[in-house]
């Protein structure tokens, strides 16, 4: 019974140690990373290696940062992102529901924009095709107007991860994109 009751305690302590040890590592990363406002990178095997640096976004500020070059294939993170906004008018549910058969579901209205922080960074856009979920009649859309920063404008009656792919001037791949579509109500937001 002794000898079962000190093998257990070692085994805890040993996981206590492991445990230790990995916050202190994932400290030091994060330090590291926050001093030298460098990434760090981790090799997971011969095929997979995790690369993290951090957003160059000065978040203390609101001026947009300079342009890289887009031409290059390494572009920022945070070069392009995707924001959207969900909101429901009351009345037109009813049309709504009628419009797509799926009565006592509340629909949203939810417009999606294309954005940067990035100085010249929209107008590197040729367009973008926006992948709706698959039970949307026409799923795959196409935006092209720089003015309204590519608006998708749509319904929605269930939550889902929209995708993008942004086609850059000047790149032959596109950018690959993804948001997830929240429906929560946005008492500050009413309409676009």
């Amino acid at each position: 019974m002794e000898i079962e009751k000190v093998i257990d305690i070692i085994v805890q302590l040993l996981q206590f140690g492991l445990i230790a040890c990995s916050l202190y590592f994932a400290f030091k990363i994060f330090a590291h990373s926050k001093n030298t406002g460098a990434g760090f990178s981790l090799k997971v095997s011969e095929f997979v290696e995790l690369t993290v640096d951090p957003s160059s976004v000065d978040v203390g500020g609101s001026s947009k940062l300079d342009e890289p070059s887009v031409a290059s294939e390494k572009l920022p993170a945070d070069y392009l992102y995707l924001n959207h906004v969900a909101f429901i008018r009351e009345e037109k549910q009813k049309e709504f529901q009628e419009r797509t058969g799926l009565g006592g579901f509340p629909h949203y209205d939810i417009r999606v924009i294309l954005d940067s922080y990035y100085k010249g960074a929209l107008a590197n856009v040729k367009y973008v095709e926006y992948f709706l979920h698959k039970s949307y009649p026409e799923p795959i859309q196409s935006r092209s107007n720089i003015k309204n920063r590519f608006l998708l404008k749509e319904l929605a009656n269930g939550e889902y991860v929209l995708q993008a792919k942004v086609h850059l001037k000047n790149r032959t791949e596109p950018l690959l994109l993804q948001r997830y579509i929240t429906l929560e109500q946005d008492e500050s937001f009413k309409r676009i």
